[in-house]
């Protein structure tokens, strides 16, 4: 059975699927993202990204963007109140990112929701969101987001 929506349907809209779907539509393919929370409705759980992480999204044009915002921390440190528990150094790692970027991960998302849709991805609206790149149909297509516990439809809008 062909879909007539999209290639490639990513469930969850964090820094993963938001970067899968990057990675996919730079390749070629159409690609839906779903996610049971309202668009910017994601609150932070992580707060770093590791050199090799910015190595890795370097072909997907975030970096500079993530690179400006965060805060770059050469040695990052556990403590006990005052105490040193331990240093990491990154400092002297072989990379063009020698530290690690202290960013939330709603700031992440955002840029790559941002790069996502520089792609040609159309917004949506509803208490799920859905993403679709390189509009074929020039009418609004209605998606049933099956994400738990979410049942409602998200309606995609072209540009």
């Amino acid at each position: 059975m062909q879909n007539p929506i999209a290639d490639v349907l990513i469930v969850g809209a964090g820094p993963v699927g938001l970067t899968a779907a990057v990675v996919l539509e730079q390749l070629g393919h159409e690609v839906v993202i779903v996610d049971r929370q309202a668009e910017g409705a994601n609150t932070s759980r992580a707060a770093v990204v590791h050199p090799h992480t910015l190595e890795i999204l370097e072909p997907y044009g975030v970096v500079p963007a993530l690179v400006a915002r965060g805060v770059h921390t050469p040695t990052f440190t556990i403590r006990d109140r005052d105490r040193l528990l331990m240093a990491v150094p990154f400092s002297e790692l072989p990379t063009a990112y020698p530290y690690t970027l202290m960013i939330s991960q709603a700031d992440t998302e955002k840029f790559l929701l941002d790069r996502f849709t520089a792609l040609g991805c159309a917004r949506a609206r509803g208490r799920c969101w859905a993403q679709r790149c390189r509009p074929r149909l020039r009418t609004t297509s209605p998606i049933a987001c099956s994400a738990r516990p979410c049942k409602h439809m998200v309606e995609v809008i072209d540009r």
